[in-house]
């Protein structure tokens, strides 16, 4: 999940003051922004989580719930 989101969000940073390089805005305050080292943490944690989850995690958790794909149904995915 975490590919794919970077893919198609362009990343995973909760606020772009986490990489300024990637977002391409800068912060005047980024140097004594407290706030800022919570959002980087927050940031690695999502990260860990959504790079834990696999598209195979999905499929197995729709499964268990009975979701179920209509065999009519054409989906279409663009990335």
């Amino acid at each position: 999940m975490g590919d794919i989101i970077r893919v198609t969000e362009g990343g995973l940073d909760p606020v772009f003051c986490i990489n300024p390089e990637r977002s391409g805005k800068d912060c005047d305050r980024i140097a004594e922004c407290v706030t800022r080292l919570v959002w980087k943490e927050t940031g690695e944690k999502l990260e860990d989580f959504f790079d834990s989850v696999t598209i195979q995690d999905l499929c197995k958790k729709a499964q268990i719930s009975g979701i179920r794909k209509e065999d009519s149904q054409s989906l279409m995915y663009y990335i």
